[in-house]
């Protein structure tokens, strides 16, 4: 899993088309943008 923490729209969005194109899922390669403000969030998605 691939954690993606920042404050940009434009990088929520890409992280989205980005496992959307290239279905990560079935490959359990998952990326997931968090805002700045929900880094402890970011850290429970990773260790999960």
């Amino acid at each position: 899993m691939f954690a993606v923490v920042g404050d940009s729209k434009l990088e929520k969005v890409l992280i989205e088309l980005d496992n959307k194109l290239f279905q990560k899922k079935e490959k359990e390669l998952v990326e997931k943008y968090f805002n700045v403000a929900d880094i402890d969030k970011a850290w429970e998605f990773v260790r999960s």
